[in-house]
């Protein structure tokens, strides 16, 4: 099993893990050809291409495992690695660009990359909106910071919590009409004309 991580350099070594087995070397410490180096203050077991682990006992996942654009494969366990990749690269294999580093959300919006094959070479992503802003990628504005031109006659505009949102106007007492258009007055609906539960409404030419 691999497990996946990501690093800024991907500098790490595949095959060497630095160990504390004593201060001396001898035929028992390192296993499956692996050659004992006491040259630093521990010794420590360089393995076979193979092999890895801190007396190369274990069978090397990293060498049937293909790291991709640079990335860096480690075992941390018997059978498990992990994959460093590189800036701008994601797992599972570092075989993805990190959408994130792209920066596809605007207006202050936050990314998170998802581990998801789009078919694109590009990983998936989720934007999260600041409030007042919508859209996939963080681009669109909310549709009442044009209130004026929305609701007319003071009206207020009020938008949903859909994507993209849905605006209604909240009127005016004397004003009417889903956009605030319509002085009560001239409103023929206005009387409640419609009985036995008939709903009224306008036409076009405001005539009912």
């Amino acid at each position: 099993m691999v497990i996946c991580v990501i690093v800024t350099d991907g500098q790490t070594d595949r095959h060497r893990l630095d160990i504390r087995l004593g201060l001396s070397c001898n035929s028992n410490v390192c296993l499956n050809g692996g050659i004992c180096d006491d040259s630093t203050t521990n010794i420590r077991c360089i393995c076979q291409e193979t092999y890895t682990g801190p007396r190369c006992e274990w069978t090397s996942v990293c060498s049937v495992n293909t790291c991709h654009n640079g990335g860096t494969c480690r075992q941390i366990a018997s059978t498990m690695g992990e994959y460093l990749c590189k800036t701008s690269f994601t797992v599972p294999t570092c075989n993805l660009r990190d959408s994130y580093a792209a920066s596809p959300c605007h207006n202050g919006g936050g990314c998170t990359t998802l581990l998801i094959d789009t078919g694109t070479s590009w990983s998936a992503y989720r934007c999260v909106s600041p409030p007042g802003i919508y859209g996939r990628n963080c681009d669109r504005d909310n549709p009442c910071s044009q209130s004026s031109l929305i609701c007319h006659n003071s009206g207020t505009c009020i938008p949903s919590n859909a994507d993209p949102p849905i605006i209604s106007c909240l009127c005016q007492e004397e004003f009417t009409g889903t956009r605030c258009e319509i002085l009560k007055e001239n409103d023929p609906c206005a009387s409640n004309p419609c009985q036995t539960h008939g709903y009224c409404a306008l036409s076009t030419s405001n005539k009912t």
